[in-house]
């Protein structure tokens, strides 16, 4: 249940990042950022077409690893670490369950850029500053934290 639920906010993220470029497509200027420092300031432009390459690389992204998730074959290419030998079922559906929470994460940061570059184009940016890239690292990191204990813990139970 978790895993589709995941799955719709994914999409919906997506299908906002797209109705707010739809929406603001004609008031953008001709460039628009297209990169950025590490201080969060744009240092290249790119033209207004552009903007449409954020939403089409992260739904490209979202649907190969829907597909390699869904896939019946992926429990022969997850390697868990176990302690104990072969991973059990738990730590096989838990690795599963974490590709779906890096697919949205992956969304939700997709779309942070689509609307930070919307905003920025518009002569309004939001910076995070120096901070921007760290945040971002820093929820994947987390993430795969969270993994690796309750991993640790399903493996734990088999003894």
């Amino acid at each position: 249940m978790m895993r589709r639920i995941l799955d719709i906010l994914g999409i919906i993220l997506w299908l906002i990042s797209i109705i707010l470029i739809i929406v603001n497509y004609d008031s953008l200027p001709n460039k628009i950022p297209s990169h950025y420092n590490l201080s969060g300031e744009p240092d290249s432009w790119g033209t207004k077409v552009f903007v449409f390459a954020l939403p089409a690389m992260a739904i490209v992204v979202w649907i190969v690893l829907h597909i390699i998730n869904r896939s019946k074959k992926l429990e022969r290419f997850i390697h868990v670490p176990s302690m104990n030998g072969k991973p059990n079922r738990a730590q096989i559906d838990l690795a599963k369950i974490l590709l779906d929470v890096m697919k949205f994460e992956m969304m939700a940061i997709f779309t942070f850029l689509i609307v930070k570059d919307l905003y920025t184009a518009k002569g309004m940016p939001f910076v995070l500053g120096f901070w921007e890239p760290f945040i971002i690292l820093g929820i994947i990191c987390i993430t795969v934290v969270i993994y690796l204990f309750n991993n640790y813990k399903l493996d734990q139970e088999k003894i």
